[in-house]
């Protein structure tokens, strides 16, 4: 019966685990291109900002699920029995939270160095592909799937409630901006391609096995829909966004407030071609819809040993046989079904508080609170503090300027992150620097890999782009 019990363990950890199940290549946006431009003195009808060109953003975390865990896991390492032990005794019983976020993109207008007349309120056109994961999951789910039953035989795994959601897009965004008195108006508006979708939710999963591992008992529902990977998508979607800045809300002294409201990606996907496995679900009859309308109550069946001959062993038809056995009693049914889902979209309020002048010190604060809709996300709150370190020459004059940023985040995927990073310039290209801008967070994770949750890390370059107007 042992084997038996493997099988079942088996086909269980294939169904549950059915998609893009790591956590670093498959990861709500942040929108790389959210960064403030900073103007350099124009001659008469024609003006230069610093924009990104090139960047690339990763997001990752959890609150229970150490970052050794994570990294080992997505990448590739050993994990010892007594390791994945400590790790499941980190999670709680029910309330475990995972997920990433993944960003790479480039402007593709204007091109960097070249000047380009301005008539409208298009500002850049940029290429991107994001990647997100997310996860809520039990305790007894993460034993199952990395540790089987064997561990726990003559106990209840209560695998319970579970959801994993999984997309990969490529998208191709518009983004414009109106600037008035004190209120500059972002639009932007993007049409883009599923590459890949995956969706796993189970329902009340109860797997109990005798002392002996003679016997099993499993209840409950659940469903995998996937389209596995395609370069040229599996599907297709707009969406847009609008965000509005408030240059100068409140002047004191020796400080001046500006504040940032937007909502970004907000849109859906409309895919076809999805592959769905379910157990006590119910469906929509035409094929439409990615998600079950409801569940069936089923009452628990049971696995009982049975006796295999030797030559059975020996041709392996007795694995088979057994395998038609469990698929008939768990009852999957296979389905290709069409539908739309809603983006991953992201919702932030931005706080940026700046002196009136500054040379050294700290040039300005930041606060940030940031809501991703993205199964195992909860809203982020964020400090930065921006500063800067003048390096003088020996007659007095200033030779070189270093930008450095701390900061502290509550929420996200994690329950909290240690940040920091540099911005600098980095070298120059037809004449013009490169601005370098390099942030890391989740830096406990790196020190303590083994303790703390998740990391992440942005790297930016911008360039001076120059628009002239008639």
């Amino acid at each position: 019966m042992k084997c038996v019990t493997k099988s079942v363990i088996l086909f269980l950890f294939l169904f549950v685990g059915n998609g893009d199940f790591l956590w670093a290549k498959s990861f709500t946006h942040i929108d790389s291109l959210n960064f403030e431009r900073t103007k350099m003195p124009p001659p008469l009808n024609r003006v230069e900002f610093y924009h990104p060109i090139l960047w690339y953003n990763l997001e990752s975390g959890s609150n229970g699920v150490p970052f050794s865990m994570l990294s080992r896991f997505a990448f590739g390492g050993y994990i010892s029995p007594s390791e994945m032990n400590d790790y499941q005794s980190l999670l709680s019983t029910t309330d475990n939270r995972m997920g990433a976020i993944q960003s790479y993109g480039m402007t593709i207008y204007p091109i960097p160095g070249i000047e380009v007349q301005k008539k409208g309120a298009l500002e850049s056109i940029s290429l991107e592909v994001d990647d997100y994961s997310g996860a809520n999951f039990t305790q007894d789910a993460f034993r199952m799937i990395f540790q089987g039953n064997t561990n726990y035989l003559g106990q209840t795994l209560n695998v319970d409630n579970n959801k994993f959601e999984s997309l990969r897009t490529r998208s191709l965004k518009f983004n414009f901006r109106k600037s008035l008195k004190n209120i500059d108006v972002i639009p932007t508006l993007q049409f883009s391609q599923c590459l890949n979708f995956t969706s796993i939710e189970t329902q009340k999963i109860k797997l109990q096995s005798d002392a002996l591992g003679d016997e099993l008992q499993f209840s409950g529902n659940a469903y995998s829909a996937n389209t596995g990977y395609s370069f040229w998508g599996t599907g297709y979607g707009v969406q847009a966004g609008l965000s509005i800045e408030f240059k100068n809300i409140r002047q004191t002294n020796n400080r001046i407030y500006s504040l940032s409201i937007g909502v970004k990606n907000l849109g859906f996907y409309s895919i076809s071609n999805v592959s769905t496995v379910s157990r006590n679900t119910v469906w929509n009859a035409d094929n439409n819809g990615l998600s079950p309308d409801g569940w069936v109550e089923t009452s628990a069946f049971n696995l009982k040993a049975v006796q295999i001959n030797s030559s059975d062993l020996q041709f392996g038809s007795w694995f088979d046989r057994q395998g038609d056995s469990i698929k008939s009693k768990l009852n999957f049914i296979e389905s290709e079904r069409k539908g739309t889902i809603l983006s991953p979209f992201s919702v932030q309020a931005k706080l940026n508080i700046k002196p009136h002048s500054y040379v050294s010190g700290i040039i300005k604060h930041e606060i940030s609170l940031k809501y991703v809709y993205l199964t195992g996300y909860i809203p982020q709150l964020s400090y930065w503090a921006h500063a800067r370190v003048n390096f003088k020459g020996f007659k007095g004059n200033t030779k070189f300027s270093f930008n450095y940023m701390v900061g502290l985040s509550l929420g996200g995927f994690d329950d909290f992150d240690i940040n920091a990073g540099f911005m600098i310039n980095s070298f120059k290209f037809k004449g013009k620097t490169v601005l370098t801008i390099l942030r890391f967070t989740g830096l406990e994770s790196f020190v303590m890999p083994s303790k703390f949750h998740g990391a992440g890390a942005f790297v930016q370059l911008s360039y001076p782009l120059h628009y002239s107007y008639q």
